[in-house]
């Protein structure tokens, strides 16, 4: 979970018109924080990473916001695709993990990633294809 919390810190970051180097080093010193507690089962250092790249995912939505190609596109694809990755933090605040529409248990991840893939294929192909106009 920390490395595809990190690729996610590092692809939503390439999506700032400057991507940082700063923001790249802190995904990947947490990633390596967080691999070897989640192997090793130490709580303390797998809820500092997911805490970090949450907090280096929030300063991300911050740039996105201050100057970005489609950023209200960006924007709510990024949350969707958080939503999805963080559901034990959403969890802790009393967001109900599972949903239970016609009877049918879904989660709230399922929920995310339905309405997020499809956007995030629209995000890309728009921002191809403006980048091609230039």
């Amino acid at each position: 979970m920390p490395l595809s919390l990190a690729a996610w810190a590092l692809a939503w970051n390439r999506w700032c018109l400057r991507s940082s180097r700063a923001v790249d080093g802190a995904a990947l010193v947490l990633a390596v924080v967080g691999v070897p507690g989640g192997a090793m089962q130490v709580m303390a250092m797998t809820r500092i990473c997911r805490l970090g790249l949450l907090a280096l995912l929030a300063l991300i939505t911050v740039r996105l916001v201050r100057g970005s190609p489609l950023r209200i596109m960006a924007v709510a694809t990024m949350a969707l695709i958080l939503v999805a990755q963080f559901p034990g933090e959403l969890g802790s605040i009393g967001v109900p993990g599972i949903w239970f529409p016609f009877g049918i248990g879904v989660t709230l991840a399922q929920y995310a990633h339905a309405i997020g893939i499809p956007l995030l294929a629209l995000l890309i192909v728009r921002t191809l294809h403006s980048n091609s106009v230039q």
